[in-house]
Order: structure tokens, then sequence, then C-alpha cells
């Protein structure tokens, strides 16, 4: 399966379009973030092949915020330049992301933040100012329980 970071962040985009709800960069992090712990969980593969790190506001992919750092607080375009060489996901792999947008459509960006803060993955990879790159093993290890207690 795995697609590029941007190809499933041009699919996240488009459904949130769709939906009539803009997705902002802070947002779409976190859904990659839920978005690649489910396939871990159900294919035991990564969806996509890039490194979340461990930000102060959650885990980030480095190398698609500051392609998308421009769009701090307002809806991602799927006219912006970086989503020109995506490819369309396989409809085949869509569910894995789409129950992810399912959960995470109405749920505040912030709130999204307070939810993976609450992932032992990220806890065991944070540190002030360091941005220490997340194990796809620790990734794996957690389950997709967004807003749920454990």
């Amino acid at each position: 399966m795995a697609y590029s970071v941007f190809d499933t962040a041009k699919y996240v985009v488009s459904e949130y379009e769709k939906k009539e709800s803009g997705i902002s960069n802070l947002k779409l992090q976190k859904v990659l973030f839920y978005v690649q712990m489910n396939s871990l969980n159900k294919t035991g593969c990564v969806f996509f092949d890039a490194a979340f790190e461990a930000w102060r506001h959650g885990p980030v992919i480095n190398e698609l915020y500051s392609a998308l750092k421009k769009y701090i607080s307002t809806p991602i375009s799927l006219d912006d330049n970086i989503f020109k060489q995506a490819i369309d996901i396989d409809p085949c792999d869509t569910y894995l992301i789409n129950e992810i947008i399912d959960i995470t459509l109405d749920i505040d960006p912030w709130k999204l933040v307070d939810y993976t803060h609450e992932t032992k993955a990220w806890k065991d990879s944070y540190l002030p100012r360091c941005n220490n790159t997340i194990p796809i093993s620790d990734i794996a290890s957690e389950r997709v329980n967004i807003g749920q207690t454990n």
C-alpha cells in the first residue's frame, strides 16, 4: 500500500471539502496520525511513508507541515501546488481514511491536539523543542480511541 503523505493529505483535504468542512494544517496533521494508526492496527502496514515528530501541539510530519504552513488557521486548498503530483488513493484503501474522517470531522483541532497528547507514542517521544521522531512501532502499539478513555 504505502502511499506518499502528500497523496494521503490530498485525499483527506478532498473529503473534508466534499463535506463542506475545510481542514487546517493543524487538524490535518492529527487526522493523518490517526490514519496511520488505523492502518497499522488493521493491516499491520503503514498507510504512508513519512515519519511523525513529537511537537508541542502533537504529532507532526515536518515535510508536510512546512509545505502547508501558510494555512495556519485557514482551510487547505486542493489547488495548492503540493498536490499537483499526488496520485489517487485506491478505493480499496480509502476506508482506512474514511473511518478517521467520520470520527474527527466535527472535532475541534485543539481537542484533537489534546487527544494526541494522551497517546503513549507522543508522550514517550516528546521533549520540549526537540521534535523527536515518534517510532512507528509506538504508533502501531496504540489503538484508535479518539475521545474515549483508555
